[in-house]
């Protein structure tokens, strides 16, 4: 029996005995899912093409794998929304899946076996492998576990394993490009909204890092709720006028970094003025807890897993937002001081690195990361905030095959610039990089 023949041919009586699902059944399903999908004779009566009783099979063959008839139809939706034919990638009386079913429904693990198949295929750069573990997972287990603990957990182990130097940059991305597209094609998929309420979802000016954001997204989406996504780099200009088009009930932003951090306190600055109230996350404020108090908005904790339940609650009622500490005149003269120096202070950096065993590249990205978290930690009003991102500088030369001593002298000759070309600013920034320097001779010891 073909797959692609479409032909009305079987009438319900066949199809019964062909499939061994109950008339009344079939008809609940194709009255509450749409499938399978039969044509009408002109006195009404069903007829079933050789690929609607495959569609029959395939939902019954998903049902004894554990799954609910509503969650299979719910995948066969989401393959359809890929471009996808579900017949092709789950095959009728396919032992691989059902054996799958029985063997990990029964395995401790969990979804742990296969997230260490799809990071193993990933970083083999096998990118149909990977689908095909993703798409046996999800015909097991239902899309948020799949999202948290195959594809998110994936990536994180993936992403410390390139920061160890274990995995090259090149398979990092390869596996983030992988897991970014299964994320959007399944938001395609989602169903529509309908709770009441819009949110309006995006990362502050020059963050990237977008997959947090994704996961949340279709969490959200998932549950119901509306979800404008504006995805990375949202820039400050006109985001007004955006916020004034959209009229959101709740705006959520993401980021990973220090000076993106800074970013998102403008906007946060902004919706504050507006009444839209903000809810945020990202690495960065699980890194650096006290950055939480410069952000106008509600913090979302450090498990995203929780966030949609405190969205909801902050979007049935309102929930008072904490106090918010703002930089000092002292911080704001020395942020202007620093902008004016910083060309001269990496220049200076330059120069004296120009002979040593450190590459234009690195010593560039180097120069641009301390730089820029200078410049955020000093917008915020502590420099202390800088503290984790000296351990990245370091981990980056450790990365790079170069020794510690480098990173003792890389912030030696960054002293020694501020000295030169700050001589007249507040003693707080070269106190803070010699104190920087002692912890870290102490670390290197």
């Amino acid at each position: 029996m073909s797959p692609t023949d479409t032909s009305p041919t079987f009438n319900l009586k066949v199809a019964v005995k062909e499939t061994g699902v109950k008339a009344d059944t079939l008809r609940a399903w194709e009255r509450r899912y749409g499938l399978p999908t039969p044509r009408r004779t002109q006195g009404g009566h069903r007829l079933y093409s050789p690929r609607d009783i495959q569609t029959i099979l395939w939902l019954v063959e998903r049902q004894r794998g554990g799954m609910s008839i509503s969650r299979a139809v719910e995948l066969w939706r989401q393959y359809e929304s890929e471009g996808q034919d579900p017949l092709e990638m789950l095959p009728v009386n396919s032992p691989s899946v059902t054996t799958a079913a029985t063997e990990d429904l029964s395995n401790a693990k969990g979804l742990d076996s296969f997230r260490e198949r799809w990071v193993q295929t990933a970083l083999d750069f096998n990118e149909k492998g990977s689908d095909a573990v993703l798409n046996q997972a999800l015909a097991i287990f239902p899309i948020e576990r799949v999202v948290l603990d195959l594809i998110s957990k994936g990536i994180a182990e993936i992403g410390q394993a390139w920061y160890e130097g274990t995995v090259n940059v090149h398979q990092e991305h390869f596996a983030t490009a992988l897991a970014v597209r299964k994320m959007e094609s399944m938001l395609a998929g989602a169903p529509p909204p309908t709770r009441p309420g819009r949110i309006l979802a995006g990362c502050p000016p020059e963050e990237t890092h977008t997959f947090g954001l994704l996961v949340l997204t279709l969490l959200l989406r998932r549950q119901g709720w509306e979800v404008i996504y504006l995805g990375a780099r949202v820039p400050l200009m006109r985001f007004g006028t955006t916020i004034d088009h959209t009229q959101p009930d709740l705006v959520l932003l993401s980021c990973q970094q220090l000076f993106t951090a800074a970013e998102m306190a403008e906007i946060a600055n902004l919706l504050a003025v507006k009444n839209v109230p903000l809810a945020y996350g990202g690495l960065v404020f699980n890194a650096i807890p006290e950055l939480r108090s410069r952000i106008h908005g509600h913090f979302l904790g450090t498990s995203i897993e929780h966030v949609p339940e405190m969205v909801e609650r902050l979007l049935m009622r309102d929930v008072p937002l904490p106090a918010v500490k703002s930089p000092t005149r002292e911080y704001e003269t020395l942020l202007q001081s620093y902008r004016e120096a910083r060309p001269l202070i990496e220049s200076y950096v330059w120069q004296c690195f120009d002979s040593r065993s450190v590459s234009q590249g690195m010593l560039t990205t180097c120069n641009k990361c301390f730089g820029d978290s200078i410049g955020a930690a000093l917008r915020l009003g502590d420099i202390s905030f800088v503290g984790p991102d000296i351990q990245w500088v370091r981990g980056f030369f450790l990365h790079a095959g170069l020794p510690d001593i480098l990173i003792e002298e890389y912030l030696g000759v960054y002293h020694q610039a501020l000295q030169k070309y700050m001589p007249h600013a507040d003693q707080m920034l070269i106190s803070w990089i010699e104190r920087i320097i002692s912890e870290i001779d102490v670390i290197t010891r």
